[in-house]
């Protein structure tokens, strides 16, 4: 699941809060989808009707312990095959006011989605609050549509393929130092490192500049000579994320669709020549990722 915690500047109205949260789940369909498993053992993602649900929880908590339980219970109430993929938890903490935690099942929900989301949900409670019919913008094309055209993609650019198998072939490992021990997060640890004003003057304005790249590709080439130090290869490939909306049809608009589009494809990173040389390659096989990774 994803969570957003908020916190308002005055003071909510459950009712209208509720009406604003169904309004909006009403609205972007995939708010409304539900999976289940066939005969066949394949998932099938179904949109529900438009109904009421109960979306918003209404508590109150009297300590921290209390409101980090309630979130907990909230996270667990998402029912991928029954509903609803998302929680609104609204937990008045008495004189420290107000919490509000949305909680989406992260199969419905994505980075650019929560800001469509959040702009609508404030939308769609101010106008209630006004007597207002509630009126959002139009969703844009659904997810449906899509997911088919992505199928289409892939038969038209078998060309990618070759692109794509050579990165697999470039080693990845890294070194371990007990390969049997347990791999759980619970176990990891946590470093983390600060720049001071200079170095961050250095990172976002002046190297950039230097080497007409962006920062992107300055921290790729760093974690490549790093992860090549370290496992001694001289090619290593990790993966990066994308939004996954890319602008491939003229007649596909994803801008205002609510769904989860994130792409994960890899990119090579290499450690055998002096830096800028590295810098330009890892601008050159960044640049070089067909349609920014979708196909893969």
């Amino acid at each position: 699941n994803q969570a957003m915690p908020l916190k308002s500047r005055q003071r909510l109205e459950a009712r209208w809060l509720d009406q604003a949260l169904q309004a909006v789940v009403q609205h972007h369909r995939a708010l409304r989808f539900s999976y289940s498993l066939d005969a066949d053992g394949q998932w099938i993602q179904t949109a529900r009707e438009a109904a009421a649900q109960d979306l918003l929880w209404i508590r109150s908590a009297a300590d921290d312990e209390q409101l980090l339980a309630l979130y907990n219970d909230a996270q667990r109430s998402l029912n991928l095959q029954q509903g609803p993929l998302l929680r609104c938890v609204l937990a008045d903490r008495g004189e420290h006011g107000q919490y509000l935690l949305l909680v989406i099942h992260h199969l419905v929900i994505d980075g650019v989605s929560w800001r469509i989301l959040m702009d609508d949900l404030e939308t769609a409670y101010r106008q209630i609050t006004h007597n207002e019919t509630v009126s959002l913008p139009a969703p844009t094309s659904g997810y449906g549509v899509w997911t088919r055209r992505l199928q289409h993609y892939v038969s038209t650019h078998t060309d990618e393929f070759a692109y794509w198998q050579r990165l697999a072939a470039i080693p990845a490992s890294v070194p371990c130092d007990y390969a049997v021990g347990s791999n759980h997060t619970r176990h990891y640890r946590k470093i983390t490192v600060k720049l001071d004003q200079a170095h961050t003057q250095a990172l976002l304005k002046d190297a950039p500049v230097a080497y007409r790249t962006q920062v992107n590709d300055l921290l790729l080439t760093a974690l490549g000579g790093a992860l090549c130090q370290w496992s001694g290869h001289t090619e290593i490939v990790v993966d990066l994320e994308g939004h996954g909306r890319e602008d491939l049809y003229a007649d596909i608009d994803l801008s205002r669709t609510v769904g989860w589009f994130t792409t994960v494809f890899p990119v090579m990173l290499g450690n055998d020549a002096d830096l800028a040389t590295r810098i330009k390659q890892t601008k050159e096989n960044l640049r070089r990722i067909p349609n920014k990774g979708i196909g893969h």
